[in-house]
């Protein structure tokens, strides 16, 4: 949990946000939250971060959660999941955004996505991934009046290669 005040200085961050920023909340509290955004998307999270403000809720959650990036103290960009909420501490606003390191969880997804489109012996595409792109193409053809060619190459005997010197050198 961050909290950052109306002008977006840190002045709560709890240990998992250090852990997570690899910051401790010493050198976090007080300093601007831009610190913890990269360099990249810092106009963009000013821009969202006054239309958080000018809302006037006491409770906004951006969806339900949304996916941000982060950056650690060691200049590593992640990403995030975020929730966001506007509350009151001794009549001032402050937001409070809860946040979850989502790194494991998109390397995860990509390993997946990795496994179900990709031959693991060669890593090229599979029979899957063929017919989604083929499907897309399809799609953009008929969009666009445009051709589209398909070329289906068999090779005989293939599996005698694969039988007898092996999947490798197949």
């Amino acid at each position: 949990i961050v909290v950052v005040d109306e002008q977006f200085q840190v002045v709560l961050f709890n240990p998992t946000a250090e852990a997570i920023f690899g910051c401790g909340a010493a050198q976090a509290i007080g300093a601007g939250v831009e610190r913890f955004i990269p360099q990249r998307l810092r106009e963009a999270a000013r821009q969202h971060m006054a239309g958080f403000c000018a809302g006037g809720s006491s409770v906004i959650r951006m969806g339900d959660h949304a996916e941000i990036f982060g950056l650690r103290a060691n200049g590593e960009e992640f990403p995030l999941e975020i929730s966001l909420s506007r509350i009151t501490h001794s009549g001032k606003p402050l937001y409070s955004a809860v946040l979850n390191d989502i790194s494991a969880r998109r390397r995860d997804e990509a390993r997946l996505n990795a496994l179900a489109n990709y031959d693991p012996l060669t890593s090229l595409p599979n029979r899957a991934l063929f017919h989604q792109r083929l499907q897309r193409s399809l799609v953009h053809a008929q969009r666009f009046n445009e051709g589209l060619a398909v070329l289906f190459i068999d090779l005989d005997r293939f599996k005698n290669v694969n039988d007898t010197l092996g999947h490798d050198a197949g």
